[in-house]
């Protein structure tokens, strides 16, 4: 109870964040979805007018707009990036926000009548719940981004796409992985990533100057640790994609645990109330 507790109170922390991380993205998506298809319509127009050709001789030669043609925009990937930016930031933020201040509220959180693991593992899974937030944010912004070009534009010129198509394209493939080992690979490998930041981030906490460099080596080290089976070529060779991915899979479990591991005793051992 003292985790879900702590869950609860940093997820009500971060959620006006989230709230405008969302709304911003969602503005910028909608607005681009309805000037993509305004301007579309406007060029189709004008190219018709100069070359004098009909809509069909146009669809010919320059094809219709599709979803996976605005998903691949700028204004799209920009609000993706924005939403990254966000997380990376808020992974530091969430343990330096507790030191600042005149009373630093770590403080109490290290006095709670519980073990102090589930201070590392609340914050943990606040970065997971924002992430699978943002996730399920962007398969609705699709939907709707589908809606509005298909109301924009008249038939002829906006082109349904299968939406496994949609999905498969470029960062949207990396973010919404088609198969379950991908899917464990890609987010077990933010998370083990994620777990690495905390503890580079206590080691500065516990040690100083010296922390400092201790979780820089660290954090390097664990990226080689994490990359090491992409970098044997006798182990790439021999495995097949699937296996190449539960190898990637299984190191990134070791690094999380390692780094759980370091994080709670820096936790319990170099911090004293």
């Amino acid at each position: 109870m003292n985790y879900v507790k702590l869950v609860n109170f940093e997820v009500q922390r971060f959620f006006k964040l989230f709230s405008v991380v969302a709304l911003i993205i969602a503005l910028m998506q909608i607005g681009g979805a309805i000037y993509r298809a305004s301007t579309f319509e406007t060029y189709a127009e004008t190219i018709m007018r100069q070359q004098q050709i009909d809509l069909a001789t146009f669809l010919q030669q320059y094809g219709p707009l599709t979803l996976p043609q605005f998903l691949t925009s700028s204004i799209v990937e920009l609000s993706i990036m924005l939403g990254i930016v966000v997380i990376v930031i808020y992974t530091f933020f969430i343990w330096y926000r507790d030191w600042l201040g005149k009373s630093s509220f770590i403080y109490r959180l290290l006095m709670l009548p519980s073990t102090r693991l589930h201070i590392f593992t609340a914050k943990l899974t606040t970065i997971i719940l924002f992430v699978l937030g943002l996730i399920s944010l962007q398969r609705i912004l699709i939907t709707i981004n589908d809606v509005i070009m298909y109301n924009v534009l008249p038939a002829p010129l906006y082109e349904r796409e299968n939406i496994a198509y949609v999905y498969s394209h470029d960062v949207l493939a990396i973010l919404m992985p088609h198969t379950w080992v991908e899917g464990l690979f890609i987010y077990g490998f933010g998370i083990a990533a994620v777990t690495v930041i905390f503890t580079a981030i206590l080691c500065e906490r516990s040690f100083g100057l010296i922390g400092i460099v201790a979780g820089i080596v660290y954090s390097v080290a664990m990226l080689v640790v994490l990359l090491s089976p992409t970098m044997i070529p006798a182990l790439t060779m021999m495995l097949y994609p699937h296996e190449q991915y539960m190898c990637l899979i299984a190191v990134a479990v070791l690094v999380a645990l390692v780094s759980s591991t370091i994080s709670y005793y820096l936790l319990t051992r170099k911090m004293t109330v």
